[in-house]
């Protein structure tokens, strides 16, 4: 996830998960000689989320890490950018590691989900209805990739590399550690509001599996692990077929692609399909909207024949 000398960016809320994540890279800052930055966002939404920024400040000033606040009524940016709530939070926090990491040299953003996280996260998805992309839940690595239309509303640009080195830790033994090192962290409130989805997965459902079996959580995340691998697999077989048999159209600006549809007719149909979703995505600009509904009207009419 890091090599020594690197520069890393830290998402620090300043609840347990994320001050446990500072402390345990100041432990590891000297062995990996790490350059470490810290980000706070107050959402704009609850009223003592200026103690919470005030007590981050007061942390990193402890630690000797740079701080670096940002504030925006969240509320009110999703009803003009027409996202929910959770989106236009999580994208103004992205823009906000993306214009810090550009002004500092960070390479890396680090954020504190774990175990109960990669769980709720899976959970989150089938009840919501997914695939096996989705199944694979939250990954140690991954990419966030700004599109047209978050730019159009945020500063910052580029590709962020996201690491997540607690995804396998419980959150009983972030507590335990914090307990262990004398540290104190703020409490969100709104984790308990059981109106959201999410906290009524994290609040009510997990904990009703973990008494079904002890070891659900864990059984979860290794399934999202094995998701994750079958589906990178997956897609390299669609990005190899789609290299050997997909044409893009020639003439600059030309928002197109082709491909023979008898031959992508006799493939499995699952890979058909895959294929069919990254050339509308393609020919789109982004996956943003794309359902398998529009899969399906473009599958089904590959099948029909000419002139139909």
């Amino acid at each position: 996830m890091v090599k020594s000398g690197g520069h890393i960016l830290v998402g620090l809320s300043g609840g347990a998960d994320s001050v446990c994540l500072l402390v345990l890279l100041k432990c590891l800052q000297k062995e990996y000689n790490l350059k470490l930055y810290v980000v706070h966002i107050n959402h704009g939404i609850r009223a003592e989320a200026s103690l919470d920024a005030d007590y981050v400040k007061g942390l990193c000033e402890e630690y000797g890490v740079p701080f670096y606040l940002f504030e925006e009524d969240i509320p009110a940016l999703s009803k003009k950018m027409g996202m929910s709530e959770e989106e236009a939070g999580r994208t103004f926090r992205y823009k906000a590691f993306a214009k810090v990491a550009g002004n500092v040299g960070a390479g890396k953003i680090v954020t504190a989900h774990h175990l109960a996280d990669q769980a709720e996260t899976v959970l989150f998805h089938l009840v919501r209805g997914t695939n096996l992309s989705g199944m694979a839940g939250i990954r140690p690595v991954s990419e966030w990739e700004q599109n047209e239309k978050n730019m159009s509303a945020f500063e910052g640009t580029g590709t962020l590399r996201i690491i997540r080195p607690l995804l396998c830790v419980t959150k009983e033994e972030i507590v335990d550690y914090l307990h262990s090192q004398n540290v104190e962290w703020r409490e969100d409130v709104t984790n308990q509001d059981d109106a959201y989805m999410r906290n009524r997965l994290r609040n009510q459902i997990l904990p009703k599996l973990c008494e079904i079996n002890d070891g659900a959580l864990e059984h979860i995340a290794e399934f999202a692990r094995c998701a994750a691998q079958h589906q990178a697999y997956f897609d390299k077989a669609v990005k190899i077929y789609m290299t050997e048999h997909v044409r893009n159209g020639q003439k600059p600006g030309e928002e197109m692609c082709m491909i023979n549809r008898e031959q992508l007719l006799v493939q499995d149909e699952v890979l058909a399909r895959a294929v069919i979703y990254e050339m509308i995505a393609g020919v789109c600009g982004g996956k943003k909207d794309l359902t398998k509904e529009h899969v399906q009207a473009v599958f089904d009419l590959a099948g029909r024949q000419s002139g139909r």
